[in-house]
């Protein structure tokens, strides 16, 4: 990942200007390509956590980061820099990189959060486990069973 981050730092100007029509925005590309290089690897980490957070059952928390660094920082900051503080493209990177790298603290704090203690941990395990003693205690009072060892067949079944 370093060298292709590198490689793209490094052809940003080139590549960049093969694409644009005028030079400025072939300078917009260039810093956008090069921007590139630290949002996509932020953008990678919290996606993963989130989506690892989601299929553990915590579906809230990781939508509101996302949401609050679109909409609570990233287009206020952008606003802002780049109009009333007159930053132009910088002023619209910046709070790119800003709002990718806060979502992807909070991953890490959700993370930590969920995942962390031996308490929530033993918790999950000891609700996984009585949810599938009552499932497979519910499954046996019904006329056969079925289970990842063995199945049984009822009586009326085997003529």
């Amino acid at each position: 990942m370093f060298l292709v981050g590198l490689f793209v730092l490094l052809t940003s100007g080139p590549a960049g200007a093969s694409y644009a029509s005028t030079p400025i925005s072939a300078r917009y590309a260039q810093v956008l390509l090069s921007a590139s290089v630290l949002v996509h690897p932020l953008t990678a980490f919290y996606i993963t956590v989130s989506v690892a957070l989601e299929g553990a059952g915590s579906t809230t928390r990781p939508m509101l980061a996302v949401v609050a660094g679109l909409f609570i920082l990233r287009i206020p900051l952008a606003d802002r820099l780049a109009l009333h503080f007159k930053k132009g493209m910088t002023g619209i990177v910046t709070p790119i990189i800003v709002s990718h790298f806060a979502v992807a603290l909070s991953a890490v704090s959700q993370m930590k959060s969920f995942f962390g203690g031996d308490k929530q941990s033993a918790n999950v395990k000891k609700t996984s486990q009585a949810h599938f003693l009552s499932a497979e205690s519910a499954n046996s009072a019904k006329v056969g069973t079925f289970s990842m060892r063995t199945a049984t067949v009822p009586e009326q079944c085997k003529q």
